[in-house]
């Protein structure tokens, strides 16, 4: 097998914005495996909460060589091996994980959940992420978010409760509240879930600061709504610290190494 890597920029519709920064723009590194003919394709893809960014990705990658390993089926070999040499670096270790899966799904030519022996479900939907807005903006981003059953709506201002009134003026679809660690005060977020729940908002994420566990915990105690687990969680060493404190984990491919440990994660949550 043969890698090879290109970085480039993703240009957004429009800016994205959280509870801590704002981007318009998403720098990515494309990693493609070459083997027989066919390639795999995988991407690393660096928002700037992640702590690596395309030079890393681009020098982890050069340490890479993947023509030792003659047949691509060996998934778990090339990965424990990609793992030998540094740690962290895991969206660098996920483009070259999901690379190495689409390869394969293209020599077997099957799809994705058949290579992992997963059944393939018809009620589990995608939801359409709608980052902190303006009102003038809001009713056009619904508009496009027309053909997803959920939306996922970020908060973490001062300005919370107004943006969901106004989402629900526009829509009556449930709704995923994600605050990023936004909210400080365990109070005001009891107060805020306790407003959510009537909103037909489905569960928070990750309201308090990751190292808060201890707030997290109060109010999971008292919550109306499951809280989920985001930035809290990284990688499978973080479930057992957190597994009395949150109700689930929204597990990253670029946080968790790929496909394999995401795999993995879910089977251990």
């Amino acid at each position: 097998m043969k890698i090879s890597y290109y970085p480039y920029i993703r240009k957004l519709k429009d800016r994205f914005t959280i509870s801590s920064h704002s981007r318009t723009e998403t720098p990515a590194v494309m990693v493609e495996i070459g083997h027989n003919g066919l390639i795999g394709y995988g991407e690393a893809a660096l928002p700037q909460y992640l702590r690596e960014d395309q030079q890393s990705v681009i020098k982890f990658l050069g340490q890479v060589d993947l023509e030792k390993f003659s047949d691509p089926f060996q998934i778990e070999s090339v990965i424990k091996n990609i793992d030998e040499i540094e740690e962290g670096n895991n969206a660098a270790k996920a483009a070259i994980d999901i690379a190495l899966h689409d390869l394969y799904g293209k020599m077997k030519n099957i799809p994705l959940y058949r290579l992992l022996n997963i059944e393939k479900r018809e009620d589990l939907f995608s939801s359409y992420t709608i980052g902190i807005s303006d009102e003038e903006s809001l009713p056009r981003k619904i508009e496009e978010a027309s053909e997803f059953k959920f939306l996922k709506i970020k908060l973490g201002t001062n300005n919370d409760k107004q943006i969901i009134n106004e989402i629900r003026s526009l829509t009556d679809k449930p709704l995923y509240v994600d605050v990023n660690q936004g909210w400080n005060d365990k109070s005001f977020a009891l107060d805020m879930l306790t407003f959510l729940v009537e909103q037909n908002v489905v569960l928070v994420e990750q309201p308090f600061r990751k190292e808060n566990l201890k707030d997290t915990a109060w109010l999971s105690e008292r919550s109306p709504l499951p809280i989920i687990a985001d930035e809290a969680v990284q990688s499978l060493n973080d479930l057992e610290k957190i597994k009395d404190i949150y109700s689930g984990v929204n597990i990253k491919l670029m946080k968790a190494g790929g496909i394999s440990k995401a795999y993995q994660m879910i089977l251990r949550v």
